[in-house]
Parts: C-alpha cells; sequence; structure tokens
C-alpha cells in the first residue's frame, strides 16, 4: 500500500516542471483535458491531487484529499483539523492577508524550518502563488504568520478494493459459521 512517504517521492520527482505559456501545463491537461482551457486556472492546488492520484489512485486520494479533487485552496482549510506545525506528507496551505492562497506538499521538517514541493511558483524564499514551475523551496514556519498543515490520514485511508476485500472476507467468515 502507497504511503505519505512515497506521496513525497512522486512530489519531488515533478520538480523542474515547467510552463509552456501561461498555466499551460500537463497538470490542467490532465485535469481539465483538451477540451479547457487549462490557461484560465492556476494549478497550485491541482498538483498537490495530481500528484495523490498518481500515489494513492482516485478512490483513496478522495478518501485523503476529503473531497477530490482539490482545486481551489480556500476550501481546505475547511476539511481537515489544521496545524501549526508541519509533519513529512502534509499539505501546507499558505495565508496571505486572512485567504488561504497557495499550496503544496510538506517533504521535510527542521525544527521551525520545512521543505516543500509546490506547482505553480517560482524558486527563491518567498511564497510564490503564480510562478510557472514545479519548485522545491523551504521556509521558516515563523515567518508564516496562518500559514497552516492539513494532515491527511494515511494510516486509515483504504482503497475501494481494500474495502471490498475485507467485506468479502468477513461475509465468507460469516457464511462459514
Amino acid at each position: 500500500m502507497a504511503s505519505g512517504q512515497d506521496l513525497v517521492k512522486i512530489a519531488q520527482a515533478e520538480s523542474g516542471t515547467k510552463e509552456s505559456g501561461t498555466n499551460n501545463v500537463k497538470y490542467n491537461t490532465w485535469f481539465y483535458g483538451h477540451e479547457v482551457d487549462g490557461s484560465n486556472y492556476p494549478w497550485c492546488a491541482v498538483f498537490v491531487t495530481w500528484c495523490f492520484t498518481k500515489t494513492f489512485g482516485v478512490d483513496k486520494a478522495h478518501q485523503l484529499l476529503k473531497h477530490y479533487p482539490y482545486v481551489y485552496c480556500p476550501t481546505m482549510s475547511g476539511l481537515f483539523k489544521l496545524y501549526a506545525n508541519p509533519k513529512r506528507g502534509d499539505i501546507v496551505i499558505f495565508n496571505h492577508n486572512g485567504v488561504f492562497t497557495h499550496t503544496g506538499i510538506v517533504t521535510s521538517v527542521d525544527g521551525d524550518y520545512f521543505t516543500t514541493v509546490e506547482g505553480n511558483t517560482s524558486a527563491g524564499s518567498a511564497v510564490v502563488a503564480n510562478g510557472g514551475g514545479v519548485c522545491r523551496k523551504g521556509y521558516y514556519i515563523s515567518n508564516l504568520a496562518g500559514t497552516r498543515f492539513c494532515r491527511p490520514d494515511y494510516e486509515t485511508a483504504e482503497s475501494e478494493e481494500e474495502i471490498m476485500s475485507k467485506e468479502y472476507t468477513e461475509l465468507k467468515a460469516e457464511i462459514a459459521k
């Protein structure tokens, strides 16, 4: 079964992906398809959804993200208990003037410092919510007032196949009694 560690590896492998035109990137094409002009939509949250789907599949990504797809940062804050301190595999939601405007995946934590992989950002030490690429970044929590961390429950989320298999086993055992 895939884990939060696997999610981090998938996200890190995407570092360096660039747009080819404004918001024209494989994650928007994956999500919106070729029929919709993805250049109209920012894609930091679509990147997070893509990473979860690639790692866990649609059903489990739906469970872990608590809704599917996650394409709009402000909605995430109402779905999870929000933490002030991150753990590897958390989803960071960056606060700007009281609104969550950007997101990414936490890849490591060392005291007050944490690193991420973010889509639709740029290199450097500032939070950039529309920067054109997938980048590895690092921040000090103490410098990011209002930023919070969503913690998916990697331990208990099960795929539909796992649930069906357990139900089948339980039913088979019940019939055998």
